[in-house]
């Protein structure tokens, strides 16, 4: 089946043996389709603030869940604080990018707001002056010319 659609958040190939997802408690709320590093316990996660927390504990990406209620109060955010969350650690999934992207190409995210660029947590494919790092074992695996979905693979 081929998705001629997709969200931030979505499982590229959600019937393939070789994913591996982890349930984790989000420390705050969160939305899909973001990175996500270790946080102070260890089953909890949450958006990267320091580059450490991407290159050192990076866990993986929040997966879309359609059959969870989303946040009702207003927010942008998929998931409401202390709740359990799908973070997909290795596969293809789609995410929101702040540039254009290249596959193969090194994936960088964001852990301190820059200008306009600030949803933490969000790909893109460069280190933005200091303000994204580079995440471990992960590449863009499609192309897109400007700002938009991408599919990114972590192995």
């Amino acid at each position: 089946m081929r998705v001629t659609a997709a969200l931030a958040g979505m499982l590229v190939d959600p019937d393939d043996d070789g994913i591996m997802v982890e349930s984790k408690i989000n420390a705050a709320a969160l939305s899909a389709g973001l990175c996500v590093a270790r946080d102070a316990a260890d089953d909890a996660v949450k958006v990267p603030a320091t580059g450490t927390d991407i290159t050192a504990n990076f866990m993986g990406i929040t997966i879309r869940d359609v059959a969870r209620e989303p946040v009702s109060d207003g927010s942008t955010t998929d998931y409401a604080a202390g709740k359990g969350v799908s973070v997909l650690t290795r596969g293809r999934i789609w995410v929101d990018c702040e540039t254009a992207a290249a596959k193969n190409g090194n994936v960088f995210a964001r852990h301190t707001a820059n200008g306009g660029n600030t949803t933490l947590g969000k790909v893109r494919n460069d280190a933005d002056t200091s303000n994204a790092a580079q995440v471990p074992n992960a590449r863009f695996d499609s192309t897109i010319g400007t700002a938009g979905l991408v599919i990114v693979k972590l192995f």
